[in-house]
């Protein structure tokens, strides 16, 4: 193997995990019952729309149950003082959207995990690990990540409208619309801290991983040379 696969490689097994950890930590907060309640419950008017927090509950239940594959079908009723919050087929049709994304999103993860493994397990075995290699792949990502974060912390509302047009064109609906009560734009932003900082945690591990990797590149090294 030359140092230029084993480069490529590196920088390969390093942007699989970056990627698998970022598609991991936003659909573990996504299908978080507790992290999406409390966000309901800072967020939306419930108390001014005659929401009781019980309702808010079975909400956050359905709407997580839903995305974690455990019921296949998303129907809430949610009551408020005017009577119950119509939702409409176009949003229901989002929602399977979401959750489609989800189900896509975890198994990337696992599979980004496992092939980030095995090209490292590969690279160090041959001895062309590529520490250059292996930061380029890692840092992308961040950066990437780091200007996402950067842009929703000045104007949350332009970075969301612009991900829904880019990746969600069916999850654009009028404020209007009464489902929209139940998530505002804030609701979002509420993960965003604790999103970035897993993330950032995260990436840390990915970067940190290089002293380990250079000791099993000894360990192979020497288990080479004394086998010849």
């Amino acid at each position: 193997m030359s140092k230029r696969a084993g480069a490529v490689m590196c920088f390969l097994a390093a942007l699989c995990w970056m990627l698998a950890g970022l598609a991991g930590t936003v659909t573990g907060f996504l299908t978080s019952e507790g992290r999406f309640e409390q966000a309901l419950l800072a967020q939306v008017r419930w108390e001014a729309l005659g929401i009781s927090p019980e309702a808010l509950r079975a909400f956050t239940q359905d709407t997580m149950r839903y995305f974690r594959g455990e019921s296949d079908r998303w129907e809430p009723e949610v009551s408020a003082a005017d009577g119950p919050i119509p939702i409409s087929d176009a949003f229901t049709r989002h929602m399977a959207t979401v959750r489609d994304g989800i189900r896509t999103a975890r198994t990337l993860a696992l599979a980004g995990g496992a092939l980030g493994a095995l090209l490292i397990a590969v690279a160090v075995r041959k001895k062309r690990f590529s520490l250059a290699g292996y930061e380029l792949g890692g840092l992308l990502p961040l950066m990437l990540a780091a200007g996402l974060g950067l842009w929703a912390a000045l104007d949350f509302s332009s970075m969301w409208g612009w991900l829904h047009r880019r990746f969600i064109p069916d999850g654009i609906f009028d404020a209007a619309e009464p489902v929209m009560q139940l998530f505002p734009g804030s609701l979002f932003a509420e993960y965003l801290s604790p999103v970035l900082t897993a993330f950032g945690l995260t990436a840390l591990c990915v970067l940190g991983l290089p002293p380990l990797l250079r000791a099993g590149y000894r360990y192979f090294s020497q288990k080479r040379s004394n086998e010849c």
